[in-house]
């Protein structure tokens, strides 16, 4: 028997709410369920109990099938939920566990003409008369037809242990971090392992993750997990064989899903997330985290082992939690290996203070100040980065002029064109620094509450024009490795810099984007990219000079074209 999508949903949303309300896993619950299905009226009975007293003895017993725990009223919720877990759970697997498809643009198509299917009395037909044909739906297709680019592809899982002789500093490190896993479960919570580009940060953390993994060195075995604060900082990651990494934002926040229409209305805590059975979680480029992430991944009670680098410009105001403290060990040896690398030589020279000559290093290069940046530098790079935000925009517009962007649209983005957030939305999963690609925007009025203490008042319509439209994420994916799709709004000031700011209390309810193809270095904080061309106006940071241009450099995975000014 197939259950409906809508009913599967209230299925999931009471497994879920059962499983955060006993602190058990809905592994756990389905195993109670088996060793209980003998009688429904002890099991609903059980549970109620649990669910009304939580008592951790009396839990752990039921789960280990030890006597029987003192019993209370059923609850007719679970005695209905034990049936449901029995008929559609237990006896159909696969379709209750399937993913749903949650774009709600995305239609069916038939299969032998590829025709969108129409609506018709008697449910989907093809335009075409192809009566009995299959349907399917192709959300490649839609993906390309809602934001005109193809969908990004799925992050890729591989990995291999390091096989690499250790330095002195790395071996007195590991007796470190071997002495933090070994300590008490109350203990330190966070381990900060610090250290310069090329010093060998991401090879410890592969090796740490091998010894929990193995249960190496008398530590306790368990399941590693990898995250960053950007997709693009976890595809880095996984690149050099952290295997699995992902955002922090899909490993500990699940969506919201209207019941009725299908769409994500936002994001809450994860209460379910595999971080809740991980004996340890790495994190690395997490400048741009700010308390409230961070005390939502310490909640998990897990061991998180920090990766980061003193050398880099210091956060904006209110992130950085994870890395403003000092470190438990600093790395400041670098590898002889990394050393040969021309870009890692490079950021070397700048952290020291000193500036390279103008030239070519290895695929880098270092323009002679004063050089004007070059039409196929800006059409080619895959992130432009400045100092200042009037730079940025300049660049912005220069790079929308040769991608004819700007003939279709001079203020606004057009369908296809990448944006970056400003601000964080944690009700829809906008993060600060994170970039999207657009659908084709729609202006209409932005709706406000009438009493932002009492939204059951409802909204009202303001005189300040909006844009709507959904965006699909390039830096933040979900838990299957594909980018998140949100529907989302701002005011047309952002675009439109003749516009006056409106009102806060007009726009609180909507987002805040700028085009991102050149963006800031505060900015691009958390975040990586193959080539990189910079314009370097570090001088405007004063004492933050070589932090400012250090970071610049470290953006770039594998090359950077620099440009100077007079």
């Amino acid at each position: 028997m197939k259950l409906p999508n809508k009913t599967r949903g209230v299925v999931r949303t009471l497994l879920s709410e059962l499983a955060t309300k006993t602190n058990l896993s809905v592994e756990q619950i389905l195993d109670i369920h088996k060793r209980c299905a003998p009688s429904a009226d002890r099991f609903s009975a059980h549970m109620t109990y649990l669910w009304a007293t939580k008592k951790s003895i009396r839990r752990n017993a039921l789960i280990k099938g030890i006597g029987d725990a003192p019993v209370a009223p059923p609850d007719r919720r679970f005695s209905l939920l034990f049936h449901l877990i029995q008929e559609f759970v237990i006896n159909d697997p696969r379709n209750f566990w399937a993913e749903d498809v949650t774009i709600s643009d995305v239609k069916p198509i038939c299969t032998v003409c590829s025709e969108d299917m129409k609506d018709s009395p008697s449910g989907l037909v093809c335009p075409n008369g192809h009566g009995g044909a299959e349907i399917d739906i192709d959300v490649d297709h839609q993906i390309e037809e809602i934001f005109g680019v193809k969908r990004p592809d799925k992050v890729s899982f591989v990995n291999e242990r390091p096989n690499i002789p250790w330095n002195d500093q790395q071996s007195k490190a590991f007796k470190k971090i071997t002495a933090w896993l070994n300590g008490p479960r109350s203990g330190q919570q966070v381990f900060r392992l610090f250290g310069y580009a090329g010093t060998g940060k991401t090879s410890m953390a592969r090796e740490v993750a091998a010894l929990v993994e193995n249960g190496e060195q008398g530590i306790r075995k368990g399941t590693v997990l990898y995250a960053a604060y950007t997709g693009k900082a976890a595809s880095i990651m996984i690149k050099n064989g952290c295997a699995g990494a992902s955002t922090i934002h899909s490993l500990i926040y699940r969506p919201k899903i209207d019941g009725l229409t299908g769409k994500v209305t936002g994001f809450t805590r994860n209460d379910e997330s595999p971080l809740r059975f991980a004996r340890l979680l790495i994190l690395d480029e997490v400048s741009m985290v700010d308390e409230e992430m961070a005390l939502d991944l310490l909640s998990f009670g897990v061991q998180i082992l920090v990766l980061g680098d003193p050398k880099q410009l210091r956060p904006i105001k209110g992130t950085g939690y994870f890395t403003s403290s000092a470190p438990d060990v600093m790395l400041t040896d670098v590898e002889r290996v990394a050393a040969e690398n021309p870009l890692i030589w490079l950021a070397t020279e700048i952290r020291n203070g000193r500036m390279p000559r103008a030239g070519r290093y290895g695929d880098s290069r270092i323009f002679k100040p004063g050089r004007a940046i070059r039409d196929e530098d800006i059409a080619g790079a895959d992130q432009l980065i400045v100092g200042m935000n009037r730079t940025r925009q300049a660049l912005n517009k220069r790079y929308r002029m040769l991608s004819g962007a700007f003939d279709v649209d001079s203020e606004f983005p057009i369908k296809g064109e990448r944006l970056m957030c400003l601000r964080n939305n944690k009700q829809t999963g906008l993060l600060n620094g994170t970039q999207w690609v657009c659908s084709t925007p729609t202006i209409k009025p932005i709706r406000r509450l009438k009493d932002p203490k009492y939204p059951t008042k409802g909204s009202e319509e303001t005189n300040i024009e909006g844009l709507y439209f959904r965006v699909l994420g390039l830096d933040l994916y979900d838990a299957d490795g594909n980018g998140l799709i949100l529907n989302t709004s701002c005011s047309t000031h952002h675009f439109d810099q003749n516009l006056p700011e409106p009102p806060w209390r007009d726009i609180a309810g909507t987002d805040e984007y700028a085009f991102a193809y050149a963006g800031t270095v505060h900015k691009m904080q958390g975040s990586q990219f193959p080539f990189v061309v910079g314009l370097d106006e570090s001088h405007v940071f004063q004492e933050q000079r070589w932090e400012h241009l250090y970071t610049l450099f470290t953006r770039a995975s594998e090359r950077v074209h620099l440009y100077q000014p007079e």
